[in-house]
């Protein structure tokens, strides 16, 4: 915007907007000077054009750096937590197990023992030991999988987003 140059009795010079004309401004000694109309503000000098913005050292290069690095450490954030909050499935203890059958096995009447001997433990000696497998087993690794498959989602813009910014950095000015 345009500012002019009010000379005060004092000899100082004050600058003054368009926006100003017909108000009253303070010099810097007190005096109050009356600023002219429009048509007459405009036949002052002009002051030497001075911006009052402090120079900022802050250039698009550092916006798009610093914006894929933030980016980048949201999808890393959010891959890591992914990572780390998928399910393991349950590893398998012969001492637990033990104790927990051979509690039930305590717990149970000669009559509960005798059918569960009939049901469940003659036919293991006829075929012999079979593994029995955790019925929760394929909901866990299909759980362990989509983790897996969502952290490597993110892990590799993540990266992209890295690389992005270190060339960024490094491209000549």
């Amino acid at each position: 915007m345009s500012r002019y140059l009010l000379t005060c009795a004092c000899g100082q010079s004050v600058p003054v907007e368009l926006r100003q004309a017909g108000q009253q401004v303070v010099c810097s000694c007190g005096t109050r000077l009356e600023v002219p109309p429009l048509r007459q503000l405009r036949e002052l000098p002009l002051a030497p054009d001075t911006d009052d913005r402090p120079d900022s050292a802050w250039t698009t290069r550092h916006g798009v750096i610093t914006a894929a690095l933030v980016l980048a450490a949201a999808l890393a954030s959010i891959a890591g937590y992914n990572w780390f909050t998928a399910p393991s499935l349950p590893k398998f203890d012969p001492a637990a197990r033990t104790r927990t059958v051979e509690k039930g096995i305590g717990d149970l009447t000669p009559a509960e023992g005798w059918r569960m001997w009939v049901n469940l433990y003659a036919p293991l000696v006829k075929q012999g030991l079979q593994e029995f497998p955790n019925e929760r087993e394929p909901a866990i690794r299909q759980s362990i999988t989509r983790h897996r498959i969502i952290a490597t989602t993110m892990f590799i813009p993540a990266g992209i987003l890295v690389v992005v910014a270190v060339v960024t950095a490094m491209w000549p000015k």
